[in-house]
């Protein structure tokens, strides 16, 4: 938007077209005749038409250069701040420097003064510096450094170099609502952008308490071959694990629930610690029974050879004496009937005998 002054004299003249100020698009259209002031880029000096330029004057110690801001390490125009006696030319070749180079502080930037006035209403804990030529940046750090130190004010400052890594402690406070009377549970913590809110993890799912979860049960399943007979493994789930007998086809143990078809044993529960770690005991007992030498011919289990190498599968000494079978030197079995003063190892006796019966029942 112009002025009114300026859109007055729009209605008859261009109002940027100046007498003694002019825009030279490049150096082809610059007729160097007299004494003139020419504000050409790049400002570093290191092509371009400012480049060009200084080469065609600065062997004229009638000619002068002033360079206006921050310039870069390595750059014609810092170079020449140094004042040399001779400087090379983009074709190589070296160019007396005559003419005179000045300096002028001519920058967007903020200066000293604005920085430590921003740093102070921030206050910040740590502080990086991370623009700026090295030299200077270290002088600002420095002298940051030392006014902290007579202000008493805690603060690290850091000027690393590119690469550098620094680490630097984070602490972040959370409040926390506890939205229960109990003193000891079970806790969900649900984490939010300025609080966290803790809920008894019995009411997950508990329509009274609004915590927007609801509860998911994961029934696993898991199907394992087997090779011998059912009767057989619901034996050994009861004797050695503890099982309970659901029905006739079920079982169960813990909070599993063990079944058949005609191929495989299948347990079901709901996902959990104890039952994951029971679910594999069982799975490695019945792999166990279908490839070792306790399922040889289980399901024609006949005669006394045969009931002694089952009977060994489960007692240490089993051995046939005439027409007697004797477990561990106590229990006798005699005529299906068995005899024995250990109360404990009879009922045992009798739960394995009772299962080489099934086998045979059922074969």
């Amino acid at each position: 938007m112009m002025n009114g002054r300026l859109q007055k004299i729009s209605l008859t003249r261009n109002p940027f077209e100046f007498k003694y100020i002019q825009f030279i698009k490049d150096q082809n259209r610059f007729k160097d005749v007299g004494p003139c002031v020419i504000m050409a880029s790049p400002g570093m000096l290191q092509s371009g038409f400012s480049r060009d330029l200084f080469e065609s004057w600065c062997t004229n110690p009638k000619n002068g250069v002033v360079i206006s801001g921050y310039s870069v390490e390595g750059t014609l125009a810092k170079e020449i701040l140094k004042e040399p006696n001779e400087i090379q030319s983009l074709k190589g070749h070296l160019l007396k420097l005559n003419m005179t180079v000045e300096y002028i502080s001519f920058s967007a930037h903020v200066d000293y003064t604005q920085n430590s006035e921003f740093i102070d209403e921030c206050e910040p804990k740590h502080l990086f510096l991370v623009h700026g030529e090295a030299t200077e940046m270290f002088r600002l750090k420095a002298t940051i450094s030392t006014r902290n130190e007579k202000l008493g004010k805690e603060m690290e400052v850091y000027a690393l170099k590119n690469g550098d890594e620094v680490s630097i402690p984070i602490k972040k406070i959370n409040k926390g609502i506890i939205l229960t009377e109990k003193r000891k549970f079970t806790a969900l913590i649900m984490q939010g952008d300025d609080i966290n809110r803790i809920y008894d993890g019995d009411d997950i799912g508990n329509k009274r308490v609004d915590c927007g979860l609801d509860v998911i049960k994961l029934v696993q399943k898991q199907t394992i071959p087997y090779n011998m007979t059912w009767n057989l493994i619901m034996d050994v789930l009861i004797t050695e694990f503890g099982a309970n007998i659901n029905d006739e086809e079920e079982l169960k143990l813990g909070g599993i629930s063990i079944s058949h078809d005609k191929d495989n044993v299948i347990l079901r529960w709901e996902a959990n610690y104890c039952d994951d770690v029971l679910a594999l005991a069982i799975k490695k007992l019945v792999d166990e029974f279908g490839s070792g030498i306790k399922t040889l011919m289980w399901t024609h289990v006949k005669g006394l050879e045969e009931k002694v190498g089952f009977l060994k599968n489960y007692f240490d000494d089993v051995e046939i004496k005439e027409t007697k079978i004797i477990v561990n030197k106590s229990i006798i079995i005699k005529n299906n009937k068995i005899y024995g003063e250990d109360g404990d190892l009879k009922e045992r006796v009798i739960r394995v005998y009772n299962s080489i019966n099934k086998v045979n029942h059922n074969h």
